[in-house]
Order: C-alpha cells, then structure tokens, then sequence
C-alpha cells in the first residue's frame, strides 16, 4: 500500500514538474502567437465537430438530383452573364 502512494506520488511530482516548465515555456511565447495558435486549434474543433454532425444528419449533393432545365438558380447566372457579356460589349465599342 505505501508502496503504490511513493509511485502515485512521484508519478504526480514529475507530471507537476513537466506541466511547470510547459507552463513556463508558454510565458514565453508571445501573446500574439498564442492568441492565433488558440484560433487555429478552435477552429478545428469547430471543424471536425461541425464536419462529424453534418455528415450524420444531411444528404449530400450527390444524392440530389435537380433538372437543369428546371433550376431557375442555372438560368439566372445564365441571365446575369449574358448582361455582363453585352454590357462588355458595349463599353468596348
């Protein structure tokens, strides 16, 4: 019994000392990089979380079949560019 409370005690002392010096060697670094170093790793938990609940719950695009015939989002980027195309034509003139 005394013997497993030395070993939990000397294996909480060295996890102490080794959280120690990493908490000291990240007041050295600067705050600006820590501040993005925190963003970068927030936003890939955001990722992955998001990523995991969105392929669980929604179908992808490739299970969704629409006519383009009847996609009136197609027709109106059609519209838009054949308005820029004859709006270029005619600045150029």
């Amino acid at each position: 019994m005394l013997y497993n409370f030395l070993a939990l005690y000397s294996w909480c002392y060295k996890s102490l000392r080794k959280s120690s010096f990493m908490i000291n060697r990240l007041k050295s670094i600067k705050k600006s990089t820590l501040v993005i170093l925190t963003l970068i790793v927030l936003n890939i938990v955001a990722f992955t979380l998001l990523s995991s609940n969105i392929k669980q719950n929604y179908r992808t695009t490739d299970t969704i079949s629409t006519s383009v015939e009847n996609n009136n989002y197609f027709k109106a980027g059609v519209n838009v560019l054949d308005w820029s195309y004859s709006l270029l034509r005619y600045f150029r003139r």
